[in-house]
């Protein structure tokens, strides 16, 4: 039977960690530990790559996909032993998986121009006159109070 933490113990590997985060932590881990469906001392590095293997055939995942679940489960890993749960960490020389990398081209002055124009609202252009200027994410702008922003400092 695979190892399962406790809600305490999982609250420790994840600690800091936004709530998407956690869910892809839980569900990789969860899914992993089902598959694998044995003790964590007993896990190996073969057992995992064979995991991610049968991961990439069956669903057809990116490569980049695969690599965080290649890093969650390494990183749970690295955990168990620095928390003295297990002894050798079967991830520990699994390398990253290589991805492509994509070239972002920040917007022109055009394109720019026509998301400001789609807008339907002052509201709508703040937002992405926001995102655009900040280069945050959603979830983080969403999160933004007004007391964060210091007008004379910009």
């Amino acid at each position: 039977m695979g190892y399962t933490l406790t809600r305490s113990e999982f609250d420790q590997v994840l600690e800091g960690l936004s709530e998407n985060t956690l869910k892809q932590y839980k569900q990789t881990l969860s899914k992993f530990l089902y598959w694998v469906n044995k003790p964590c001392n007993e896990i190996t590095s073969s057992d995992i790559k064979l995991y991610l293997y049968n991961l990439k055939q069956s669903t057809g995942m990116k490569d980049i996909s695969l690599n965080n679940h290649r890093t969650y489960i390494c990183s749970f890993f690295s955990w168990l032993v620095n928390n003295d749960y297990i002894v050798k960490n079967p991830g520990v020389n699994i390398k990253p998986i290589k991805c492509e990398k994509r070239t972002r081209h920040p917007l022109s002055a055009i394109e720019m121009e026509r998301l400001r124009a789609v807008c339907k609202n002052d509201r709508e252009r703040a937002i992405i006159v926001f995102l655009y200027a900040i280069a945050c994410r959603c979830d983080e702008m969403v999160n933004v109070k007004l007391s964060d922003l210091n007008y004379d400092t910009k």
